[in-house]
């Protein structure tokens, strides 16, 4: 089942059981998703594209925390991190890094090769490794 769906089965069932934040953000998301897909053209959305979207809401409920930690975000930031998938641990990052690199000329400017790196990485892992990590460990096996 894609993220796309998931969301939709979840509002469903949001509206029946009346669990009305879940659903004012899940139909938010929702509205989101169809937007995206009738201005790219897209449909369905692929599953990347929707992580990517879920990242974003989910750092604006953080900021938003920052400010104002109510029980309504956190429900709202539950219910997102619901959909996204589990985050790496540093081995499987090691491990997809090395495989990447192993794909990639070795003939470019190190430079190169680090854009090159994170670049697939973020094609094959939107959202589920920290960026900064991803990259202090593209430069340690690099160098």
């Amino acid at each position: 089942m894609t993220i796309r769906e998931n969301i939709n089965a979840e509002y469903l069932s949001a509206f029946k059981n009346r669990e009305t934040v879940k659903k004012n953000i899940l139909g938010v998301l929702r509205g989101e998703i169809t937007t995206i897909e009738k201005n790219k053209g897209i449909t369905p959305l692929p599953d990347a594209e929707i992580t990517k979207l879920l990242m974003k809401y989910k750092k604006n409920i953080e900021e938003s925390r920052k400010l104002r930690d109510t029980l309504e975000l956190s429900v709202e930031q539950e219910v997102i991190e619901s959909f996204l998938p589990q985050p790496m641990n540093e081995a499987e990052i090691r491990r997809e890094v090395a495989e990447i690199i192993k794909t990639l000329p070795h003939d470019l400017p190190v430079n190169a090769l680090v854009g090159k790196t994170m670049g697939e990485f973020n094609k094959k892992f939107a959202g589920v490794a920290d960026s900064r990590q991803v990259m202090s460990i593209i430069q340690e096996i690099l160098s």
